[in-house]
């Protein structure tokens, strides 16, 4: 029997299945993706896909789903399904590997980020314009901002450069 929103990949419903149910097979994540871009019957999808697997694979899926250009209604319908899913698992006390959040590396870098931050805000800068103007990457910038960082005086004369402010240095109790 044909999938009918897998039209263009040729595969019968017996292995899309085989192949959702299998998150290590090399495919899952394109095919998962293409189910999620092409159907919004929550009933249909989840007789594809094990709503555990969604929840486990949903960044890798909606990382895909960008990729391939699909409509962010989509992606934010689906993300919503998502949030309620994730909650309903966490209160029956499954526990699932993920982003992980981190904290800042120490007060002091917590605080220079925050001061980066406001002064790149203050200029109406983004943070790929500091980027760009330090010659990093738009992700050290937002390490610095959020104190992962622990930056070393000649990158914070850098930024200070690339923000057109001064450093003022201040020790007290």
């Amino acid at each position: 029997m044909r999938v009918e929103w897998v039209f263009d990949k040729n595969l019968s419903e017996r292995q899309v299945k085989k192949i959702l149910s299998n998150p290590e097979d090399k495919r899952f994540v394109d095919i998962a993706a293409i189910l999620f871009e092409r159907n919004n019957d929550i009933k249909k999808v989840f007789t594809f896909i094990k709503k555990e697997d969604f929840v486990r694979h949903w960044m890798s899926i909606k990382k895909k789903m960008r990729t391939n250009n699909w409509n962010s209604l989509r992606i934010m319908y689906w993300q919503r399904i998502y949030r309620k899913l994730f909650e309903d698992f966490k209160r029956q006390g499954m526990e699932f590997r993920g982003r992980i959040q981190r904290k800042p590396i120490d007060e002091l870098c917590a605080d220079l980020g925050m001061k980066i931050k406001q002064a790149r805000k203050k200029n109406k800068q983004t943070q790929s314009d500091l980027a760009r103007a330090m010659n990093v990457s738009q992700q050290m910038v937002s390490q610095i901002e959020n104190g992962y960082e622990n930056i070393s005086l000649l990158t914070l004369k850098r930024i200070a450069k690339s923000l057109k402010v001064k450093v003022k240095l201040e020790f007290g109790q």
